[in-house]
């Protein structure tokens, strides 16, 4: 994913094949916009595991006191 923004960040376009800092610019822009997101993605990831846990477990819990109160 971040390849792909990098190949897109150093392919010069019409207008700034003459202004190799807005190349450089944009690269930087681009790398640093593709870290965020990968690290929201990560977090996103990360809590989906969390509130999956936390799902499973209460889904535990009332299963053994549904379970409980019919004996």
């Amino acid at each position: 994913m971040v390849s792909a923004y990098w190949i897109l960040a150093t392919t010069p376009s019409a207008t700034s094949r003459s202004n190799p800092q807005k190349i450089i610019r944009n690269k930087f822009l681009i790398t640093v916009l593709s870290f965020i997101v990968y690290r929201l993605l990560f977090i996103i990831y990360r809590f989906s595991f969390i509130v999956n846990h936390l799902a499973c477990r209460l889904f535990i819990a009332f299963h053994y006191l549904i379970h409980a109160k019919q004996k």
